[in-house]
């Protein structure tokens, strides 16, 4: 009986034993909370990335048209238009390549390159009144682009940096829309209301 009793004892221990070796197994395949959580890190980290190269991209592209319209534009107040962009496109890459990591600009895109040698062939005021089209469209582009990070960025300082740049954004566009209806004056220059991101963390971006 005693053979008995522990054969049976054994029998009735051993799907206990499975059991808590299916469980343990199951808590060895599961991810951890860690584990999920450095996934989603990665996805946000993704979103940010795209942000952050499209925007020192159109950045650049911009930068260096603005930089050329310094010296080549005919009118004095798409000069001073330009002289701001340029430094406030800087200052805002800047902000992008810290926040980014990354140590420069990316190389521009083929359409960029031709919109750029496109303006350069022009002169007087048709090269005036191309670039300030293009500056308009481009800053669009990069309106849109920032507020959707501001909105929907993978991390906070993203979302932040974003946030920041859009009134600099915003003021530019309204700039160049001035200057774009012939409504700028010396008594008030279309570059006075800039919100600046060099006081307030941001600046012209995207092909701004």
């Amino acid at each position: 009986m005693l053979a008995a009793f522990s054969v049976g004892l054994m029998a009735g221990c051993q799907p206990r034993d499975e059991a808590n070796d299916e469980a343990m197994a199951s808590a060895r395949d599961a991810p951890s909370d860690a584990q999920a959580s450095d996934g989603a890190n990665a996805a946000q980290t993704g979103t940010d990335a795209s942000f952050y190269s499209e925007a020192l991209q159109s950045g650049a592209a911009e930068m260096a048209l603005a930089e050329y319209a310094r010296g080549q534009a005919k009118s004095a107040d798409v000069k001073a238009l330009a002289d701001m962009l340029a430094r406030d496109h800087e200052a805002l890459n800047r902000k992008l390549r810290d926040a980014s990591g990354m140590s420069g600009d990316p190389a521009p895109t083929a359409q960029q390159r031709d919109e750029d040698a496109r303006l350069r062939a022009l002169r007087g005021d048709a090269f005036d009144e191309a670039w300030l089209d293009h500056m308009a469209t481009s800053h669009d582009q990069s309106i849109a682009r920032f507020e959707a990070a501001a909105n929907g960025g993978g991390t906070d300082q993203a979302r932040r940096l974003a946030a920041d740049a859009l009134p600099a954004l915003r003021s530019h566009r309204d700039a160049i829309e001035r200057l774009r209806g012939g409504a700028s004056s010396p008594a008030s220059p279309p570059v006075a209301d800039t919100g600046t991101p060099r006081d307030a963390g941001s600046s012209p971006t995207e092909q701004p």
